[in-house]
């Protein structure tokens, strides 16, 4: 049967195959709104590309997109996952779809023709370049409360809240999550997406949502600003590569700041793509378990760790399985 099914109305909703998971359960259900893609990821082995000839690389295909990515890493985790956003009818939205749904991920969303497609550009030294096809835009949104339905918790990406089209939807999404008493969490994605988004415009939308876990990279932090951001949310989990995360927040006692190192033992980070969101799925799993602040920053970076270890993997052939499985590994 196919993956890809009917909906009402508007409404595609399009499911996979179902894994009963009972570990971690207590977290609740996350919902990731947002972006579903597929990855080429293109290792270069030299700094630049010959412009008139061969330059060797080795290029694998994954699936991705930052909510998606959020969505089957909370999966492996234990913790029941559901991602919403626009899937392809086509072939490459097929297989997505079929990829979320071996790991028990089922998807709702708007179904549009053509799948988004990303081109991950990984320099030797890890540092990375997108070139990225959208697909074809949805030709109607609705954001339905059925989307978020058995939700303890909504996230949103922030190529879904700052996208033209997808915006008003996706944060539509997550202030029916509000009302309906749910948690809410935000990655704002990148400094060019907030960028061309409008800083005013997103702090704007982090007043109306007041999430209460928002995560930023080092740059995002300095573009929005930390001050700005405490103000409007509960804490500001803020990676910073190889150095300490840092955990913001306010209190009665006035704004607070705590630091927690990074293992990089023994790892060289050669490719980190979809590490920040194997960091957002481990982290709000120990968040909303309850399990504090310092599990969650633990559990976050353990993910984070595996994700980077999956971009060894690709550069250096294969490890254990055993190995693989224990640090969250996405491909």
């Amino acid at each position: 049967m196919s993956p890809l099914t009917g909906g009402v109305g508007d409404l595609a909703v399009v499911l996979g195959p179902h894994r009963d998971r009972s570990a971690g359960r207590s977290a609740g259900m996350i919902v990731a709104v947002g972006d579903l893609a597929t990855d080429i990821v293109v290792q270069l082995s030299t700094a630049t590309i010959d412009p008139v000839s061969d330059t060797p690389a080795l290029i694998t295909r994954h699936r991705g997109g930052a909510a998606a990515n959020v969505a089957t890493v909370s999966a492996r985790l234990g913790r029941p996952a559901r991602f919403v956003g626009p899937v392809g009818r086509d072939s490459g939205g097929r297989w997505l779809v079929e990829q979320l749904g071996d790991l028990g991920v089922a998807a709702l969303g708007p179904l549009v023709e053509v799948a988004s497609t990303i081109v991950v550009l990984v320099d030797p030294d890890g540092a990375r370049r997108f070139l990225t096809d959208p697909g074809s835009p949805p030709t109607s949104l609705v954001a339905d409360p059925s989307l978020v339905a058995g939700a303890s918790r909504v996230h949103l990406s922030g190529y879904a809240v700052c996208d033209p089209l997808l915006g008003p939807w996706a944060a539509e999404l997550g202030s029916i999550a509000r009302r309906l008493g749910l948690r809410v969490s935000v990655d704002p994605a990148s400094t060019s997406t907030v960028s061309g988004f409008g800083i005013g415009r997103l702090l704007a939308l982090l007043d109306d949502l007041r999430p209460d876990v928002v995560h930023v990279n080092e740059d995002e932090s300095e573009l929005l600003t930390l001050g700005a951001l405490v103000d409007r949310c509960g804490v500001v989990v803020e990676t910073r590569g190889a150095a300490p995360t840092r955990v913001h927040g306010r209190s009665g006692a006035g704004a607070w700041t705590r630091e927690f190192d990074v293992d990089l033992t023994g790892l060289a980070v050669c490719d980190t793509t979809g590490a920040g969101d194997a960091f957002t799925a481990g982290f709000l799993r120990e968040w909303d378990a309850g399990r504090g602040l310092e599990s969650a920053v633990a559990a976050g970076g353990t993910q984070r760790r595996g994700q980077w270890l999956a971009g060894l993997v690709r550069m250096r052939g294969r490890l254990p399985r055993h190995e693989l499985e224990s640090c969250g590994h996405l491909c």
